[in-house]
């Protein structure tokens, strides 16, 4: 060990001859673990809001979803699908026909999306987690069910158990030539409700789900038309794997997106928000950094005897600035560790027994803040706060004993 590194950890654990130098110390310590406590509290929450919505879309949304790169509508290919399903890395894939309609109960009218999915589809959605009741009921083709999102069935102010009469769905035909005459234009389709799903509100104001037979019956298609397949990959398999495979059946005759393209800017917006969160409170704790500084100045002033007789004794003035330069660098990494012990606890705690929580009554899908700990984060957080502290450690010790440092303007000073 180096004699700078003995005098510097000696003045660290030593106690100050100066209560306000002990004092302003103290503060620095508590101002930088403060700070990294908030700043691994508050990216793990993020990431804890970040999770839930990835889980919510999870459940509804396919892993990777195939449209025509030509058409809006296509027929759909057997054979094509077979090829996918041989594919090791595949669960399931379903066929889905999705369009505009008008939705009309007791007078209240919505206009929403109506999906039309095959028997598969419980394979590709866990549509059970999702709906008020674990029962899938999709009727009959004489006698039609719907499964409504909780947004539309508050919209058109409908009761799952106490549904009076029928809800009338209403879709433009396909061969349609004049808009201007409902009676032969529009196709009305009464359906009874069968279920309400509720995962996140956007979702639950646009989508109603039939079976597919339906959906064709609603907009009066004859054959098997379908608008995308819907695919559900096993768990851990390598997403570009699998879609470079599938793109490789039939490379320009369909778009393939997954289910983080499906919705990109949600993720990007997130993850600005993310890195905007990491520049305020990097900030906020570079500010409570300062302290740090007046530490390293006290500490320089009341040494300034000792630092004569270093530099008498032969000491370079690079050694004497390494020596309080790391005086600032141990205090910097002292609250940090002492911030990540905190908010690591902290984490843990609220994760295990959910102590704080929302702050809002009503029926939601969580009861406190969500916190997820990723460890690219506690990387990020240990960089930030040792560049704070190497920045405010190595002010002080270059400025007071600088190029020009007089040890007789110190001593006089002190």
């Amino acid at each position: 060990m180096s004699i700078v590194w003995r005098i510097s950890s000696r003045y660290f654990l030593s106690r100050k001859s100066q209560r306000v130098t002990n004092f302003i110390s103290a503060l620095a310590v508590i101002g930088i673990t403060a700070g990294t406590a908030a700043m691994i509290i508050i990216l793990s929450v993020l990431n804890g809001f970040e999770g839930l919505i990835k889980d919510l879309y999870n459940k509804f949304d396919p892993d990777i979803s195939i449209t025509s790169s030509t058409d809006r509508f296509f027929k759909p290919d057997e054979a094509y699908i077979q090829q996918i399903l041989n594919l090791k890395e595949v669960a399931a894939i379903s066929k889905v026909y999705e369009d505009q309609a008008l939705l009309s109960y007791n007078g209240k009218q919505y206009v929403g999306t109506i999906k039309g999915v095959d028997e598969k589809f419980i394979l590709v959605c866990n549509l059970s987690s999702i709906c008020n009741s674990t029962k899938v009921d999709w009727g009959s083709y004489e006698n039609p069910k719907i499964i409504l999102g909780s947004g539309i069935a508050y919209h058109l102010q409908v009761d799952e158990k106490n549904a009076i009469s029928s809800i009338d769905l209403y879709a433009p035909l396909q061969e349609a030539s004049n808009l201007t005459d409902p009676i032969n234009s529009f196709n009305k389709l009464p359906v009874a409700l069968s279920n309400v799903f509720s995962i996140q509100q956007d979702y639950d104001q646009r989508y109603a789900l039939v079976s597919l037979p339906t959906a064709h019956q609603l907009f009066g298609i004859n054959d098997s038309t379908i608008s995308k397949y819907e695919v559900r990959l096993k768990p851990g398999v390598d997403f570009n794997q699998v879609i470079a495979s599938i793109k490789s059946i039939k490379p320009n005759q369909y778009n393939i997106a997954t289910q983080a393209q499906l919705h990109q800017t949600l993720y990007n917006i997130m993850q600005a928000e993310k890195w905007i969160v990491i520049f305020i409170t990097a900030f906020i704790l570079l500010i409570a950094s300062f302290s740090l500084v007046s530490a390293i100045s006290m500490l320089i002033i009341e040494k300034s005897k000792d630092v004569s007789i270093f530099s008498t004794m032969g000491s370079s003035r690079l050694q004497l600035q390494k020596i309080f330069f790391l005086n600032g660098l141990f205090i910097a990494i002292g609250g940090m560790f002492l911030g990540l012990a905190i908010g690591l606890t902290t984490i843990w705690v609220q994760k295990k027994y959910g102590l704080v929580g929302l702050g809002v009554e009503g029926n939601f899908i969580i009861e406190a803040y969500p916190v997820d700990l990723m460890w690219s984060d506690v990387g990020i957080v240990i960089l930030v706060v040792i560049g704070i502290g190497i920045i405010t450690s190595a002010f002080p010790a270059l400025t007071l004993i600088g190029k020009n440092f007089s040890l007789n303007k110190l001593n006089k000073v002190q």
